[in-house]
This record gives C-alpha cells, sequence and structure tokens, in this order.
C-alpha cells in the first residue's frame, strides 16, 4: 500500500518527531518547510522563504499531488502566519492537521471559512484530544446543563506532580526542557520557574479561546480571543505557594453554563487564574487543591484530562499532555481520519 504524501511545516521539537516518525504512521515527508524555505526531505531546496511561503506551499502541493498539511510550528504570535498556511492549502483542497494555537485562537474569522479541512486536536489536549472528545460527546445548548473540568497544560501538570515529591524549582524546569515539554531557554539564556510558569499561562489562554470558537460557539455567541481569557498576574509569591514542600496545587479549568457550577473555582486566590462570563458560559481555572473527587481522575506527571458531566452522565477522557510524543500522535491521527473520509 503507497504510503500518503505530506509537507510538514516547521523543523522544531514537534516539527522533527513528525518527520522521523511519518513512515511508521503511513505517511512519505514530500516537503518540508524551514527557515531556508520549501525544502525536499534530502535537503534539496525548492523555494527561498519568501512573503508567499504559503502559496508557494500550496502550488507546490497542488502541482506534486500532496493534499496533507501538517502544521508544526510554535504558537506564538499573532497567528496571522498559520493562517495563511491554512488558507492557502485549503485552497488547493489540502486537509491540514495543526498543532498550532495561535490561528485557531486569535484569527478564527481569518479560518472559519476552511474549518472542515482543518484537524487540532494536538492544538488542545494532545494525547486526550480534547476538541475529538467534545465534538463526539458535547450537547451543546444553553438549556442543557453541563459542567467540563479538564487538566488542558501538561506542562504545569508535570510540574506541579513533582511538587510533593520534594522535586526543587530548577530541576523542574530542568526536567521540562529536556523532555520537551516547554520551548527551551534563548541562546545565552535561563529559563525560570517563573517565566516557565507564565508562558504556559498563555498556552491556557489560547487553548480555552480555541474550544470556545469551535465546540462552545453557539454558546458564548461570538468569536472569541485570548485576551477574552487573560490571567491574573502570578507573582513570585504566587509560584512559592504553589510549589511549596507540602502543596498539592494542580492547575484545572472549569467551564459551564451555570454559574453555581462553579463551586471551589470560585474562590481561587492564587495568581494565574482566568475568570470569564461570555454569552451562556462561565469559565474560570487556576491552581486548585486536589482533595476527594477531583483525586480520582487528575492525572499524574503529564497527562492532560477532560471530566464532563451532562445530564447526570459522566464521561472521561485522560491521555498523555506535554512533549512531542503525544502532539504528534494526535497530528497522525487526525492524518487517518482524514485518510478514512477521502
Amino acid at each position: 500500500m503507497a504510503m500518503g504524501k505530506v509537507a510538514i511545516i516547521g523543523k522544531g521539537t514537534i516539527g522533527k518527531r513528525a518527520i522521523a516518525v511519518a513512515p511508521v504512521y503511513g505517511h512519505e515527508v514530500a516537503l518540508i518547510v524551514g527557515r531556508k524555505g520549501i525544502m525536499r526531505p534530502d535537503g534539496t531546496q525548492l523555494l527561498p522563504f519568501g512573503p508567499a511561503i504559503a502559496s508557494d506551499l500550496a502550488s507546490i502541493c497542488r502541482s506534486n499531488g500532496i493534499r496533507r498539511v501538517m502544521i508544526a510550528i510554535p504558537s506564538g504570535g499573532t497567528g496571522e502566519v498559520e493562517a495563511d498556511y491554512i488558507n492557502a492549502a485549503a485552497a488547493v483542497d489540502c486537509r491540514i492537521v495543526t498543532a498550532g494555537k495561535s490561528a485557531l485562537a486569535n484569527q478564527f474569522d481569518l479560518i472559519e471559512s476552511n474549518m472542515s479541512k482543518v484537524a487540532f486536536d494536538a492544538a488542545c489536549g494532545a494525547g486526550a484530544m480534547i476538541p475529538s472528545f467534545l465534538d463526539e460527546i458535547l450537547f451543546v445548548h444553553p438549556a442543557h446543563p453541563f459542567v467540563l473540568t479538564a487538566v488542558m497544560n501538561g506542562t504545569l501538570n508535570y510540574a506541579q506532580s513533582r511538587v510533593p515529591d520534594a522535586v526543587g524549582r530548577e530541576q523542574i524546569v530542568d526536567e521540562c526542557e529536556s523532555q520537551g515539554f516547554c520551548e527551551p531557554a534563548e541562546p545565552g539564556k535561563v529559563l525560570t520557574c517563573h517565566a516557565m510558569y507564565n508562558a504556559e499561562f498563555d498556552d491556557l489562554s489560547r487553548k480555552i479561546a480555541i474550544l470556545g470558537n469551535t465546540r462552545l460557539r453557539k454558546l458564548f455567541g461570538r468569536t472569541v480571543t485570548q485576551d477574552d481569557f487573560e490571567p491574573s498576574e502570578f507573582t513570585e509569591d504566587d509560584l512559592l505557594r504553589v510549589t511549596a514542600g507540602n502543596s498539592m496545587y494542580r492547575y484545572l479549568v472549569r467551564i459551564c453554563v451555570n454559574p453555581k457550577d462553579l463551586e471551589y473555582f470560585a474562590d481561587i486566590e492564587v495568581g494565574g487564574r482566568i475568570c470569564a462570563r461570555i454569552g451562556d458560559v462561565s469559565v474560570v481555572a487556576g491552581f486548585v487543591q486536589l482533595t476527594g473527587a477531583l483525586l480520582k481522575w487528575v492525572p499524574n506527571h503529564v497527562g492532560n484530562a477532560v471530566h464532563l458531566i451532562q445530564n447526570g452522565d459522566s464521561d472521561l477522557r485522560v491521555g498523555q499532555g506535554a512533549g512531542p510524543v503525544p502532539t504528534v500522535g494526535a497530528m497522525f491521527s487526525n492524518l487517518r481520519r482524514f485518510d478514512r473520509v477521502a
């Protein structure tokens, strides 16, 4: 059986992993887009990097029978670059899987018309594949109450899981960097624990916005951006509090229709808190002490999870969260789904 051709955008941690394992998943990497431009896997440059790189890639994909594109670039920035890749690829009837978050979170109006050609489990939940889970099981209607509680950032979950083991903050950062759970420090600089945590709060804001634009749009009533879910200031004192040796804090997100279902989330005092009421939806996130029922399903280490209660039924999905392995696995899982319906 012939392997499907795929173009991979990005040669960072996620892109390198995708390139390496593509044959295992039954795909041939036909094109790679890096800082130098559009290349073949053997290093042959087809076109240099330029302002028209997205349309250039789409043109080469069309002429070479490539109908699958993977976006594996970092999630910072405004999202306009990701949006250009998505729209250009969709215009030549490619299907796109993305680990990038910024376009989905901040430029959704630009890409909404092409979302039927985009899969994004890797951008929100990785191994837990939270968008697909909600698409399959969540009934979205203002008159249909639900309570969704999620661990949506595997890096923070891993970091906090190491605190009760008496692992210091510097070692936590070293472990996260060495295992690819966070963006590494810039050359010549040292990534502090405080800076790492703050970067992950931005990641959470983007992920919540993604769910708002794609799975909860009817309830929000409008397009949102990560600015709608800006976290409160997270100080050095906050860091000391959540990383104290006896700490059982984990960072959780709760989304619900009835404000009364916010329960203990309403009393979070630690910095980094997200709190919003948009349309028919309440969203609160922050560091919560693991007690009672939470202990039964919040995963250890690098896990992500989503726990949904609706109509009295309880549904749970748990999967590995941070790092290139679950992220790339989710991307190829989405590719297989496109291939089955092709």
